[in-house]
């Protein structure tokens, strides 16, 4: 199912934001996709997800995919806070599931700070530990480049940073690229700039819900000593390095199914995360 859901915050205008859902009834997941991506990322493991019980949303972050184009400047606090109001209109009353995946995984973590009681459990794939000096410049470069010249400006460099070699000619790879040409310039910078400038996490050693970390043995972007260092800050978590670049879900599809499916089924069965039908 595909549909839109208008949220309204003290302060910022409301904003429309696309999802997809999976699943009629269970535990709610909400899953966020990648800088320059959007809900399609999901799409190829969620079906399965869903069939082992689970109710499963992703949604377009504001100015990605095909939510509302609203003017900058972004933050990830904000988009945070969009984060909580999805999960409040899909669930008011239980904590939520959540899946990230890498800038996704970053508001994530960061909603988790924020909102602890309205998590569930944490499943992060390609997840980052700070955004370095040399990741900040490249962001705010690339982000002043394509309002100039636009996404095709990019496409290349940022393609073949995310997918290594041996996953290039796929349809996952293909559906990429069409999507990240599809991109509005301005909000996709608007969004770099929130993910350049964002300073950090605090005291993630006070996080208690279960917590599976995900890199990619290949992520050039992120590689594995990222979620690696995010474990030893995060009591409840577990890692887990996986034989693909910075987005497993596109390409290592059955590998990350397998994983996601058994962290929601053994936190929904006796576990703390139990929202919903447990």
């Amino acid at each position: 199912m595909s549909s839109w859901l208008s949220i309204r915050r003290a302060g910022p205008a409301p904003v429309d934001l696309h999802y997809r859902a999976w699943g009629q009834d269970g535990p709610l997941v909400v899953l966020l996709h990648e800088l320059g991506g959007a809900a399609w990322s999901w799409s190829g493991i969620a079906p399965s997800v869903a069939a082992a019980g689970f109710r499963l949303v992703a949604f377009d972050q504001r100015g990605s995919g095909a939510s509302e184009k609203t003017p900058g400047p972004y933050s990830i606090d904000l988009l945070a806070d969009d984060l909580a109001e999805v999960c409040h209109a899909f669930s008011p009353d239980a904590p939520v599931l959540f899946g990230g995946l890498a800038m996704g995984s970053v508001t994530g973590l960061r909603f988790a700070q924020r909102y602890p009681e309205r998590v569930a459990g944490l499943f992060l794939v390609s997840p980052a530990v700070e955004i370095e000096e040399h990741a900040r410049n490249y962001l705010l470069s690339r982000a002043d480049r394509v309002e100039r010249e636009g996404m095709r400006a990019v496409l290349e460099a940022s393609f073949e940073n995310a997918f290594p070699p041996f996953c290039r000619a796929t349809e996952a790879a293909a559906g990429y690229r069409n999507q990240y040409l599809a991109n509005c310039p301005a909000t996709y910078a608007a969004s770099s700039r929130a993910l350049a400038e964002f300073v950090g996490y605090e005291r993630l050693e006070t996080l208690t819900m279960p917590t599976l970390l995900i890199s990619g043995v290949h992520d050039f972007i992120w590689p594995p000593e990222h979620g690696a260092a995010l474990k030893k800050l995060i009591p409840s978590a577990r890692f887990v390095a996986v034989e693909a670049g910075h987005f497993p879900p596109l390409q290592a599809p059955k590998t990350i199914e397998n994983l996601f499916r058994e962290f929601l089924i053994l936190n929904c069965i006796g576990g703390r995360g139990c929202p919903g039908r447990c």
